[in-house]
């Protein structure tokens, strides 16, 4: 399980990554309670990968804070 976890953590980062088109809010909505569930893991790639996940989703810039 951890293996196909750490894919579906990678899959994320990739969606969170691309900035042209930016990711639409419907996305993020469904992406965040994702990323809550695979950051409680303990595993160190899987919390990697959560992390730069976030960290480009808040890089999207204050147009996408609500």
């Amino acid at each position: 399980p951890v293996t196909f976890l750490r894919n579906v953590t990678w899959v994320l980062v990739n969606l969170c990554r691309h900035k042209e088109p930016p990711i639409s809010l419907l996305a993020v909505r469904d992406i965040l309670p994702a990323l809550h569930y695979l950051i409680a893991y303990t595993d160190i790639t899987i919390l990697v990968d959560c992390t730069w996940a976030l960290a480009y989703l808040l890089d999207c810039g204050n147009n996408m804070i609500q």
